[in-house]
C-alpha cells in the first residue's frame, strides 16, 4: 500500500523520477501514464463507479479519490480551472538524497562535455537536495545517510567550485564561500584549500591565496599542481606588486614616525609643490558617486574603522561637490582626507590633499573663474595640519618650512607675525588668552602650533609642555584640533621620546578614548608597550592596527609585528607575520581576545593626568 501511494502521489505531482524510485515494473509506469492523461483532461478527480475502490488486489492506481468541496469562490466562478489538490505526503530523505545521486552523475556528463554553466545549475540542485539531510536531519534519517549526504554535498561543493573557475570570467566570489563551507567540515581538504586559494588570487587577495595555497601543500606534499599554483601566484604577485609600486611611487611614503629624531637620517621626501592629489580608485571607477551621500558614508566608515572604504566615500564626494560647482564642500573634505591619511602615517598623500586647498587656484580653474575659495577654517585647518606633517615631511630644512606654515596660518589673523623671530612670542602670548575667533585662534590650536613650532627648533621639553596645554584647552567649534584626539597622540609621542613610556601609554590611552581607530596612535602605543618590555601586548597592538589599515598603508605595521611576536616568542603570530597573512592574524586576534588586555588605566579627570605627568600644580 505504501509503495502504492507514493506512486499516486508521484503521478499526481507528475514526477517521473519518485515513481521510479517505487518501482520499476512496465505495468506501473502504464497506469502512471494513464493517470497523468486523466489529470491532464480534468476527469482524474470524479469517482468512477465501474471502478473498485482499491480492494485487495486491485490497482490502487484505479482508484479516484472524490473532489473536495468547492470554496465559496469556485461556487461563485463556476468557469473557474479547477484546482490540483495539496501534496499530502513529504518527501524522505533518503529518498531525496537518491535523485541528488542521479542528478550529480548529470551533472558529472555535462562537465566533461564542457558544458560549465549547465553543471552548475546541476550542482546548484544537489545542494537543494542535500541541504535536508546535512543541516536539518532526524534521529530516523540514521547516521549512515546522513554521512552519505555530506559526502555527495562536498564533492558538488567541489565540483561547482572548480566550475565557478572554469568560466569565461571567474565567479570567485562564490567560489571561495563554496570552499568555506567544505574547510568548516574538513580544514585540509587539499581541493577546497586550492580552489579557494585560486579564488582569491583571481581577486588579486595575494595574501590569503598565499596562505590557502600553502597550507594545502603542507596537506599534500607530493601534489605537484598545487605547488606550481602556488609558485605561479607568488609570480603574478611579485609582478603585480612592482606594477603597483611604479604606479604609486611614493604615494604614500612616510618618514619615521611623529618627529623621529632618526628623521635627519631617513630618506629625504622628494614631493614638490606640483605633486597633485590622485584618488586611490579612479573617479571613473569609484560606485560611490552615484550614491546618495557619499560624505556621510564616509563619516559613517570612519567611525566604524573602515579607513580605507572611508577614503574611497571621500573621493567620490569630491565628485559630486565639483559637479555641483559646492566648492567650500569640496574644499573642506580635503581636510577630512588629510586627517585620515594622517592617521594612516602617510602624510605625503595627506600633504597632497592639503596641497589642493592651499593651491586651490592652480587645481581647480572652475573654482578659480567662479571666485570660490576655501573658507577662512579650512584654510587655516590645511595649515596647521601641513605644519604637522612637514615635521616628517620636510624637503631641506625642517625649522623653516614649518616655521613658515605657521607662519602663514598666524597671517590669517589679525595679528600677524612677520618672521618666525617674532613668531615664538607671538604664539606665547596667544597662549595665554582664552577667546577664539576669526581675530584670535582658539587655545588648543595655538598651543599645537606653538608645540609644533618648538619642536622643529629642538626644543622638546618646551613643546612637551605645549601639548600637555593643548589637551587642557577648552574645545571650540572653530578649532582644527577639537576633538583632542591628536594632542593627547602628541603628548604621548613627546613623552615616549622623553623616556616616560608609562606615561605616554596613559596619552595614547585618553587619544584612543577620543578617536578608538586610529592606526597611528595604535602603533605608537606599540613602542610604548615594548618600552615597558610588554612585547606580547605591543605585538597585539600592532595587530589591532593592521586589522583596520589598507594593504598600502600595512607595510611598516607588518615589520613592527614580525619584530614584536619574534621577542614575545608568539610563533605563529610571527609565521603569520611573516606570511603578511591578515587572515592569519585576525584568527590569533579573535582565538586571544579574551586575554588581550591592552586598555591603560587613566585618570578620571585631564587635570589629574597632567598631574601624573608632572605638569601643573
Amino acid at each position: 500500500r505504501t509503495k502504492r501511494a507514493v506512486l499516486a502521489v508521484g503521478a499526481f505531482l507528475c514526477d517521473r523520477h519518485l515513481c521510479l524510485a517505487a518501482a520499476m515494473d512496465s505495468a506501473a509506469l502504464m497506469g502512471i501514464e494513464k493517470l497523468q492523461q486523466e489529470i491532464a483532461a480534468g476527469t482524474a478527480l470524479e469517482p468512477k463507479p465501474s471502478e473498485p475502490s482499491g480492494g485487495e488486489g486491485d490497482d490502487y492506481l484505479g482508484f479516484k479519490k472524490p473532489a473536495p468541496p468547492l470554496m465559496e469562490k469556485e461556487k461563485e466562478h463556476p468557469g473557474a480551472k479547477s484546482r490540483a489538490p495539496p501534496l499530502m505526503m513529504p518527501e524522505t530523505n533518503e529518498l531525496c538524497i537518491q535523485r541528488a545521486e542521479e542528478r550529480h552523475t548529470e551533472a558529472n556528463g555535462v562537465f566533461k562535455d564542457g558544458d560549465f554553466k549547465k553543471s552548475m545549475m546541476l550542482y546548484e540542485e544537489v545542494l537543494k537536495m542535500t541541504e535536508g539531510t546535512v543541516f536539518h536531519g532526524t534521529d530516523d534519517d540514521g547516521a549512515e545517510l546522513v554521512a552519505k549526504a555530506i559526502a555527495l554535498r562536498t564533492k558538488a561543493l567541489l565540483n561547482l567550485a572548480l566550475c565557478g573557475l572554469k568560466l569565461e570570467k571567474p565567479d570567485a566570489e562564490r567560489v571561495i564561500e563554496l570552499c568555506e563551507e567544505v574547510l568548516t567540515r574538513d580544514p585540509k581538504n587539499v581541493n577546497a584549500l586550492f580552489r579557494s586559494g585560486k579564488a582569491h588570487a583571481e581577486l588579486e587577495k595575494y595574501y590569503d591565496a598565499d596562505e590557502l595555497l600553502t597550507r594545502a601543500v603542507h596537506a599534500d606534499p607530493q601534489n605537484a599542481t598545487v605547488r606550481q599554483e602556488l609558485l605561479a601566484m607568488r609570480k603574478r604577485f611579485r609582478s603585480d606588486r612592482k606594477k603597483a609600486n611604479e604606479t604609486f611611487n611614493g604615494m604614500f611614503g612616510r618618514g619615521q614616525g611623529f618627529a623621529s629624531e632618526d628623521r635627519d637620517n631617513a630618506e629625504k621626501a622628494t614631493m614638490s609643490n606640483d605633486d597633485k592629489y590622485e584618488c586611490i580608485v579612479p573617479p571613473e571607477k569609484n560606485t560611490r558617486a552615484a550614491a546618495d551621500s557619499p560624505l556621510a558614508e564616509a563619516d559613517g566608515h570612519l567611525q566604524g574603522g573602515r579607513l580605507e572604504a572611508a577614503i574611497i566615500a571621500y573621493e567620490a564626494a569630491l565628485q559630486q561637490t565639483a559637479a555641483k560647482g559646492d566648492w567650500s564642500e569640496h574644499f573642506a573634505v580635503y581636510v577630512k582626507l588629510a586627517r585620515v591619511y594622517m592617521d594612516l602615517d602617510c602624510e605625503k598623500q595627506a600633504m597632497r590633499a592639503l596641497g589642493m586647498i592651499l593651491d586651490g587656484s592652480k587645481w581647480h580653474p572652475e573654482a578659480a573663474a567662479a571666485h570660490a575659495a576655501p573658507t577662512l577654517l579650512v584654510r587655516r585647518s590645511a595649515l596647521l595640519l601641513k605644519a604637522a606633517c612637514l615635521l616628517n615631511e620636510y624637503v631641506n630644512d625642517m625649522f623653516s618650512e614649518v616655521g613658515n606654515s605657521i607662519l602663514a596660518w598666524t597671517a590669517t589673523y589679525d595679528a600677524p607675525c612677520t618672521d618666525t623671530a617674532a613668531m615664538d612670542v607671538q604664539l606665547a602670548d596667544w597662549r595665554k588668552e582664552s577667546s577664539a575667533g576669526d581675530a584670535r585662534p582658539a587655545v588648543v590650536d595655538v598651543a599645537v602650533a606653538h608645540g609644533l613650532f618648538l619642536l622643529a627648533s629642538k626644543r622638546r621639553d618646551d613643546a612637551c609642555a605645549a601639548f600637555a596645554e593643548a589637551v587642557a584647552a577648552p574645545t571650540s567649534d572653530k578649532a582644527c584640533f577639537s576633538d583632542l584626539a591628536a594632542p593627547w597622540n602628541m603628548l604621548g609621542a613627546m613623552l615616549f621620546a622623553n623616556h616616560q613610556s608609562g606615561h605616554a601609554l596613559v596619552a595614547y590611552q585618553w587619544s584612543l578614548n577620543l578617536k578608538p581607530h586610529n592606526p597611528r596612535c595604535m602603533v605608537n602605543r606599540c613602542y610604548a608597550l615594548a618600552g615597558l618590555d610588554r612585547h606580547a601586548d605591543a605585538a597585539w597592538s600592532f595587530a589591532e592596527a593592521l586589522l583596520i589599515s589598507p594593504v598600502w598603508a600595512a607595510n611598516p605595521q607588518w615589520k613592527g609585528l614580525q619584530g614584536a611576536a619574534s621577542k614575545a616568542g608568539l610563533e605563529s603570530l610571527q609565521e603569520a607575520a611573516e606570511r603578511n597573512s591578515l587572515d592569519g592574524v585576525k584568527e590569533l586576534y579573535n582565538s586571544n581576545a579574551s586575554s588581550i588586555a591592552l586598555k591603560a588605566d587613566v585618570p578620571d579627570a585631564i587635570p589629574e593626568t597632567l598631574k601624573l605627568f608632572g605638569f601643573g600644580s
